[in-house]
């Protein structure tokens, strides 16, 4: 059964996810399951399901491999996908530059779930 965010604990996430939506990078904290907990982007009905997938199918081949990942990257034409995991949830952001995505993933280490 997935983890559950107390009310105080979703506060200060889209706290930080809106902090980071000032910043000019949107985001949001999925369920390892897809499903969303928080977003500053509007994402269409499969694409947190399609992140998820990805994310999870990536963490068991390095698991597979006696390893761990730190990110996941899905580059797309103008921007970078990543995808940060945090205990039981999904950290996502946009990044259009390397500049953004190390942003995003020093947001992803002050989440508290």
């Amino acid at each position: 059964m997935p983890e559950e965010i107390t009310e105080k604990k979703e506060g200060k996430i889209e706290g930080l996810l809106d902090e980071m939506k000032n910043e000019g990078i949107v985001g949001a904290l999925l369920r390892r399951d897809g499903v969303v907990v928080y977003s500053t982007v509007a994402l269409s009905d499969v694409a947190p399901s399609l992140m998820a997938r990805c994310f999870n199918i990536s963490e068991a081949i390095m698991e597979r491999m006696k390893n761990t990942q730190k990110e996941v990257e899905i580059t797309l034409e103008n921007t970078t996908v990543v995808l940060v995991p945090v205990k039981n949830f999904i950290f996502c952001g946009i990044a259009k530059s390397k500049d953004e995505k190390r942003k995003i993933i020093e947001y992803s280490k002050k989440v508290s779930v």
